[in-house]
C-alpha cells in the first residue's frame, strides 16, 4: 500500500497555486507576539513529495519530546496558572502533540541560571557531598508537571560538564570566550586554559574516573526516589564542540574507557537498569563511533 503526501511551500504568485490566508505570530528583539497575515501557496502539480509506504518497515521510531531547562520552567512561571496549564497540555497531553520524550540535563547547561554541579566539593571521590537539592526546585518541579500530563514520558538525561574539579582546565567552560571565531563569552577564564577541541577535557586518572561513574550513580537513584526514573544516560552532550558555556569533550578511546570500566560496572554494581547510549555526537565523521565501538579490550562482556 502506497500513501501519496504533497507537501510545499513557495515564496511568490503562481498561476498554478491556490492561496490561503492566515495570521502568523512573531517576537522579536523589539516587539512580542506581533502578528502579520501571510499567504499559504498550495502547488496545483500531483507530483508527490512524500512517499510513505505503510506496508514497508524501514526504522522504528521511539517518540518525539522536547528539552526541560531552568529557564524554560521560569519563563513559565510569568504565565498565570491556567496559562501555564495551557501550554503543558499542549506539550504533553492527549489533545496536544503529546510528547513522550523528554530530555534533562545533568546540573548545569546553556540554558541554566548559572554554574552549576552536583558536587562542586574538590578532590570528593567519595561523593560524600553529592546534592540535588537545586534541582528540587526548578528542573523537577518542572518534570513532574509534565509527567502529570503524560505519566509514561521517558526520560533521558545528559551532562554538558562533570564538576569543575574533574577537568584540566578546572572549569566549567572549554573556551574563555569566542563562538565560531566571536568573542562572546564571559566567563572568567584564563585564555591560557582554554582546551581544544580534539583533546579529552576529562581528567584520565582513577580518582576521577571512578567518582564521576558513582556521580551519574547517586544521580540515576536521586532523581527515582524523587518520582523521576531516568530510562537513559548519554556520559556527555555535544562531545567534539569547545564552547565558552559549560561543556567537555572526549576522545573516542577515552569515552570508551571511562563507559565500559567505569561507569557501566557501577550501574551494574547498584543494580541500576537506566540504559548508557552513545551521544549526542555533534562529529560528522562516524569514524568517532567506530573508534568507539573497536575498543575492544575495554568492552564489558
Amino acid at each position: 500500500m502506497k500513501k501519496i503526501i504533497s507537501l510545499l511551500f513557495v515564496a511568490g504568485v503562481l498561476n498554478t497555486v491556490a492561496a490561503q490566508k492566515i495570521t502568523m505570530y512573531s517576537t522579536t528583539a523589539s516587539e512580542r507576539w506581533t502578528s502579520q497575515k501571510v499567504t499559504v501557496l498550495k502547488h496545483a502539480s500531483q507530483t508527490p513529495e512524500v512517499s510513505v509506504y505503510t506496508d514497508s518497515l524501514l526504522q522504528h521510531v521511539t517518540g518525539f519530546g522536547g528539552t526541560f531547562n531552568e529557564i524554560g520552567w521560569n519563563a513559565l512561571q510569568s504565565l498565570s496558572q491556567e496559562e501555564r496549564d495551557k501550554v503543558m497540555a499542549s506539550l504533553f497531553a492527549e489533545e496536544g502533540v503529546r510528547f513522550s520524550l523528554g530530555r534533562t540535563p545533568v546540573a548545569c547547561s546553556d540554558y541554566s541560571f548559572g554554574y552549576y554541579s552536583y558536587n562542586d566539593v574538590k578532590d570528593d571521590y567519595t561523593m560524600r557531598n553529592f546534592s540535588i537539592d537545586r534541582d528540587r526546585f526548578i528542573l523537577i518541579p518542572y518534570i513532574k508537571e509534565a509527567l502529570k500530563l503524560r505519566p509514561d514520558l521517558k526520560m533521558w538525561a545528559s551532562p554538558w560538564t562533570p564538576p569543575a574539579w574533574m577537568k584540566v582546565n578546572e572549569h566549567y567552560s572549554q573556551k574563555s570566550s569566542g563562538i565560531e571565531g566571536t568573542d562572546i563569552g564571559h566567563n572568567r577564564l584564563d585564555p591560557a586554559r582554554n582546551v581544544l577541541g580534539n583533546v579529552t577535557g576529562f581528567k584520565m586518572q582513577q580518582g576521577y574516573l571512578q567518582a564521576y561513574a558513582l556521580y551519574f550513580s547517586k544521580y540515576v537513584q536521586a532523581y527515582k526516589k524523587n518520582g523521576i526514573t531516568i530510562s537513559m544516560l548519554m556520559p556527555q552532550n555535544e562531545i567534539a564542540w569547545t564552547p565558552c558555556w559549560p561543556s567537555c569533550t572526549w576522545r573516542a578511546e577515552d569515552l570508551a574507557i571511562f563507559v565500559t570500566q567505569y561507569l557501566g560496572p557501577q550501574f551494574k554494581k547498584d543494580s541500576l537498569d537506566t540504559e548508557i547510549w552513545m551521544g549526542t555526537v555533534n562529529y560528522p565523521n562516524p569514524d568517532y563511533i567506530r573508534t568507539f565501538l573497536n575498543q575492544k579490550m575495554y568492552r564489558i562482556m
